[in-house]
C-alpha cells in the first residue's frame, strides 16, 4: 500500500465518529487544517485506545498545570461535534485515507 503524508501542523480540529448500524459500523478519525480535511478509517480498538490515551494525557496535563483554565464552549453540540464525510468514509477500506 502506498504511503501518503499530510502536514496539518497546526491542526485546527480533530474529531472521530462512526457511520452505519451497530455491528457494521465504520469508525473514522478526521483532522482539519484550514481547507484541508483528512479522514482515516480506523478500527474500533484503535478508537478506544486513542480515547484512553487522550484521557490519560488530559489528566497528566491537569496535574502538571493545575491553574490551566478549562476549555470554553459546548463541545457536545453544534459545529464542533462531528464533521460530515459526504459518504466517503463508506467507500474506503480499513487503514485508508480519504
Amino acid at each position: 500500500m502506498a504511503s501518503t503524508e499530510y502536514d496539518l501542523n497546526p491542526v485546527s480540529r480533530i474529531t472521530t465518529g462512526a457511520i452505519g448500524p451497530a455491528g457494521q459500523r465504520v469508525f473514522y478519525l478526521q483532522a482539519r487544517q484550514e481547507s484541508t480535511l483528512v479522514t482515516l478509517i480506523v478500527e474500533k480498538m484503535q478508537m478506544q485506545s486513542l480515547a484512553n490515551g487522550l484521557e490519560q494525557f488530559l489528566l497528566e496535563l491537569a496535574q502538571q498545570y493545575p491553574d490551566l483554565p478549562e476549555a470554553a464552549g459546548d463541545y457536545a453540540s453544534g459545529p464542533n461535534h462531528v464533521l460530515p464525510t459526504s459518504g466517503l468514509a463508506r467507500l474506503r477500506g480499513g487503514g485508508g485515507s480519504v
